[in-house]
């Protein structure tokens, strides 16, 4: 196909394979530089939590029915010369209802908390509540993400499914930093959520 040229199969599959073998790295490093820093404090408990509540109403749209359905459809569009309105029309949609998820998230953070970690002190409850609320606003990112990572697969590029990949576990690692300097740790979500947000902004404008 015209639109693989230069990009043969077996050098995306290397690349995305190197994408997911990156990740895991990063999140067996997260893990060791946050029992160093954190420890087995209620705050990494909190975070853990929060990450599990932020991630499961949208894991609909983060697993493999979105590539699954969107790549073979995009590579179609593509045939058709209306990839590009297809991808954002897609990409616009899913955002859309993302965002509404999202807000629903911040709403029930505190009974969707309860169901999650009902064994929680008031303090714990507190703060992991606080980190839901605010990585929530990564939820819309994460999305549209995916939506733009199958469009370039498409195309037989893999730079958003790689940095997306990675970005969970640097963008923690990014915050303990902060953290290890004497900052909040409410700063372990601001780095999670702007840190999607960003990569959002950054693959929108590769694809543009």
């Amino acid at each position: 196909a015209a639109h693989w040229a230069g990009h043969s199969v077996p050098r995306l599959i290397m690349r995305l394979m190197s994408g997911a073998l990156l990740s895991k790295l990063l999140g067996f490093v997260r893990e060791i530089v946050m029992a160093l820093i954190i420890g087995t404090a209620l705050a990494a408990d909190s975070f853990r939590t929060a990450i599990t509540a932020v991630l499961l109403p949208i894991s609909f749209f983060q697993g493999e029915a979105v590539p699954a359905i969107l790549i073979p459809m995009q590579q179609e569009r593509l045939y058709r010369g209306v990839a590009p309105q297809g991808l954002a029309a897609l990409t616009l949609a899913l955002g859309g209802i993302s965002v509404l998820i999202m807000f629903a998230t911040q709403l029930a953070a505190s009974p969707l908390v309860d169901v999650l970690v009902g064994g929680f002190s008031a303090e714990g409850k507190d703060l992991t509540v606080c980190f839901v609320r605010t990585m929530a606003l990564a939820m819309p990112a994460s999305v549209i993400l995916n939506c733009l990572a199958a469009g370039e697969i498409a195309l037989g590029r893999a730079r958003v499914s790689n940095a997306r990949a990675a970005m969970q576990n640097a963008s923690v690692l990014l915050g303990l930093a902060v953290v290890a300097l004497g900052a909040p740790v409410i700063v372990l979500a601001w780095a999670f959520s702007l840190s999607f947000n960003a990569l959002t902004l950054v693959a929108v404008l590769m694809l543009r």
